[in-house]
């Protein structure tokens, strides 16, 4: 006897293993998605603390006069929003108001810049990164 293609059990064992392969490759990829998600929060925010320090090299004070700025603009697409004093300084969202709990910290001698962002496309704001003048980088909300 000539046997041609595979039976329905070859194909339903073939099939239960590409399931079982996808319930274990997809929330690493998601987790591995975040991570590369969160380290654009991590440069960003370094960048603005560089631009600080370099203001108050400038002006002597981390509190931003009104006519000058801190000189950061965000580049790119963006999956955070940042503020610094206070500010809303660069979003992923150019329509984005403001908003959430960022209050001037900036004095003469110290600031905090602050990002959040939603990395794992909850639809709200599930990771929050916070930086000072002492270049220490604070994982607020871990959303991944």
């Amino acid at each position: 006897m000539n046997k041609r293609g595979f039976s329905l059990i070859e194909l339903m064992v073939a099939v239960a293993i590409v399931g079982i392969l996808a319930a274990i490759a997809i929330p690493n990829y998601m987790l591995y998605r975040a991570r590369s998600r969160a380290a654009e929060a991590k440069s960003n925010l370094a960048e603005i603390g560089t631009a600080a320090m370099t203001y108050k090299a400038e002006y002597d004070t981390y509190k931003l006069q009104t006519s000058v700025g801190l000189c950061w603009q965000l580049v790119g697409r963006a999956r955070y929003d940042y503020w610094y004093d206070g500010v809303h300084i660069g979003s992923h969202d150019p329509s984005f108001v403001g908003g959430g709990n960022h209050s001037a910290f900036s004095t003469t001698s110290s600031f905090l810049a602050s990002a959040s962002g939603d990395v794992n496309d909850s639809g709200w704001d599930s990771d929050q990164w916070t930086f000072n003048q002492n270049r220490v980088l604070n994982h607020l909300n871990v959303g991944f």
